[in-house]
This record gives structure tokens, sequence and C-alpha cells, in this order.
């Protein structure tokens, strides 16, 4: 670990080098749009930036720590954050696009708006995570946990998850156009309308199952 914290400018002109960055630390920023895109890094945590709109897309982290960061609108698009955690921050209407989010952790964040359009996801946790109205069209992921998570009014037009979790998930308003779940679990998911004979889940559990908010036995 670095003995002082890099500042912006410095982090950019290392990236700008290409090189990695390794067991660094960025904290108390406040900068709007702070330009971090095609950053490499292991190990780094960002604390307490107040940072919306900041642009990390092409970026490349594994086990970073984001934490108590405003992120809102932020480009993470064409990122591969590998095994990164997500805590009290806020990720509203952020960009993750064409992504590789693989066992990474959005474990109750604020994520409205979000765009996980093409997003790979597996591994990663969503439990109970706000992603209501969220674009998960053509996302794809096996082992992704979205238990408890509000999704309600979410886009999963084209995508395709395996053997992964949503109990309790409120799917209510949800698009499921040529959309494929298979293995997956929605026991006690909240759906509009009984989702059993869409075409969309396959070998699926629901047990129980709701719709208009009313579970089944």
């Amino acid at each position: 670990m670095s003995t002082s914290a890099p500042s912006p400018r410095q982090f950019r002109a290392v990236i700008d080098t290409g090189a990695v960055l390794q067991n660094e630390r960025l904290a108390g920023i406040d900068m709007p749009g702070l330009d971090l895109s095609r950053m490499k890094g292991n190990e780094l945590r960002f604390e307490h930036l107040k940072t919306p709109a900041v642009r990390l897309s092409q970026a490349h982290l594994s086990d970073a720590d984001f934490v108590g960061c405003d992120l809102q609108q932020g480009d993470f698009s064409e990122a591969t954050l590998w095994q990164c955690v997500f805590k009290d921050c806020l990720l509203q209407q952020a960009s993750f696009r064409e992504s590789v989010l693989e066992m990474s952790s959005f474990r109750a964040q604020p994520m409205p708006k979000a765009d996980l359009t093409r997003a790979r996801l597996t591994g990663a946790l969503f439990t109970e995570a706000d992603l209501s109205g969220a674009s998960l069209s053509r996302a794809s992921g096996s082992g992704v946990d979205f238990s408890r998570a509000r999704l309600c009014d979410a886009d999963w037009s084209g995508a395709c998850f395996k053997t992964s979790r949503f109990i309790g998930a409120d799917l209510r308003g949800a698009s499921w156009d040529a959309a494929r779940f298979e293995a997956c679990d929605f026991s006690g998911a909240l759906f509009d309308t009984d989702p059993r004979a869409h075409p969309a889940f396959v070998a699926c559990t629901f047990d129980p199952v709701a719709h208009g908010g009313v579970p089944h036995a």
C-alpha cells in the first residue's frame, strides 16, 4: 500500500501508461465526472467519493472495494469488475452496459434504472438491491443471486440466466420477451400474473409462486 494516497491526477497519469495499480486507495474526492476510464488495478479501495457521472468505462479491476461512494449515472460500460464489492454506494442510473461483473457484490445497493444490457453476471450478488426499472436486456449469467431484490418494471428481454436465485424478489411489471431462465429458483417471488406457463421459464422452481402480490400455496 502506498504511504500516501495518490491524487486523481496521479491516478490518471498511471492509467495512461497502461500500468496496473496495486493496493491503492482513493478517498474523500469531490469531483463529479472524474475520469478513471481504462483503469487497471488489483485490490484497490475507493472510499466516500462524491463522483456522480464517474467514468470507469473499459476498466479492469479485481478485488476492488467501493465504500460509501456517490456513483450515480456513472459509466462502467465495457468494464471488467471481478470480485468487486459495492457497499453503501449510490448507483442510480449507472451504466454497466456490456460489462463483466462476475463474482461481484451489489448487495442492498440502490440501482434504479441502471443499465446492465448485455452484462455478464455469473456469480454476482444482487440480494436486496433496488433494480427497479433497470435494463437487463440480453444480460446473462449462472449462479446469480437476486433474492429479495426489487426488480419491478425491469427489462429482461433476451436475457439468459441459469441456476440463479430470485427468492422473494419483486418482479411485477417486468418484461420477458425472448428471455430464458433455466433451473432458477423463484420461490416466493412476486409477479403480475402466474409465470408457470410462460415459455421464458424452463425447469424453474415456483414454490410458492406469487402474482398480483398474493402468494400461492
